[in-house]
């Protein structure tokens, strides 16, 4: 059916002998599948497909997210389709033709600031960079796992609030005061459980975790660093290194990821799709959880 390669951390795996650009059966989407729930990172090398193969190979996963910017508007000049996201340098009139055009990324879950965030990121190498621009994930139940006890019984019934701003803001006369403000948030547990296998996963992120709740921002900051600083340790991560044709299937409820630094001279492209969640993250303590609270003024 196809082969795998494990790849040097074990949530990582490499599918060969396959070709998603064509109809794939129920039973290889289901062993697929299977797969992933094992390894939530799937790599997919030599992909030749389109973006019509490219998304019909996605919405097998799920209902598709519409990308933040619509047609038109900064980062988004180039993708008719509203559930395409470019993640590009590239600019066409002056004007960007993707989002995170340049440099390193903290790690973050895509779009956990909203209330029903992605499920899975499937990203595609179209122009790639001769050095760097690696994306690196971590597997956050190992992250979790890694706790102390101590910990554990101290996070089990905290919620935080994320918040989304963009590095291309809509509104570039916004300050920082007004952009957090207005900017899109939701509050999540800060332990969510798998909805398909039930692992415990710590789900704060360096990139989008506002604060804790029920804490001053000052004593929430300090908190949250020790984790942050988990999350970044390097000998805990897979680095992938793009070549052109590679896709990437990533377990968006389970990993995060980042980007290493890059020449910015040297052209980068690349396609995603992203698929909803079925629901809002649930708490892995349900015992010990109350009921969602409200958004925490900023």
């Amino acid at each position: 059916m196809f082969s795998l390669n494990q790849l040097d951390k074990p949530f990582a795996a490499e599918i060969t002998n396959i070709d998603l650009g064509k109809p794939l059966s129920d039973e290889t989407f289901a062993a697929i599948h299977a797969t992933w729930m094992k390894h939530p990172i799937l790599v997919f090398r030599d992909q030749t497909f389109d973006v019509n193969g490219h998304e019909a190979f996605a919405q097998r996963f799920g209902r598709l997210k519409p990308r933040l910017r619509k047609t038109g508007q900064q980062g988004a000049t180039a993708a008719e389709n509203p559930n395409v996201m470019f993640v590009s340098n590239i600019k066409e009139n002056g004007v960007l033709i993707g989002t995170s055009p340049t440099g390193a990324l903290n790690f973050h879950s895509d779009s956990s600031f909203d209330e029903i965030p992605s499920k899975a990121g499937l990203l595609y190498g179209i122009e790639i960079p001769t050095i760097g621009g690696d994306t690196l994930f971590v597997d956050m139940c190992d992250v979790y796992n890694s706790l102390s006890e101590e910990t554990k019984r101290f996070i089990a019934d905290k919620w935080v609030t994320n918040i989304h701003l963009p590095s291309l803001p809509l509104d570039p006369t916004q300050t920082q005061e007004e952009r957090i403000r207005t900017a899109r948030k939701a509050v999540h547990p800060m332990v969510i459980s798998h909805p398909d296998c039930g692992l415990p996963i710590l789900y704060v992120n360096r990139h989008q975790t506002y604060k804790i709740n029920g804490m001053t921002k000052e004593e929430s900051d300090q908190v949250l660093e020790k984790f942050f600083d988990l999350v970044d340790r390097p000998e805990i991560r897979y680095s992938h290194k793009w070549r052109k044709g590679d896709l990437v299937l990533w377990d968006n409820r389970r990993t995060q990821h980042g980007r290493s630094d890059f020449d910015p001279t040297q052209r980068r492209l690349l396609r995603r799709f992203a698929v909803f969640c079925d629901a809002p993250p649930k708490p892995f303590h349900v015992e010990k959880m109350a009921s969602r609270p409200e958004l925490e003024p900023a």
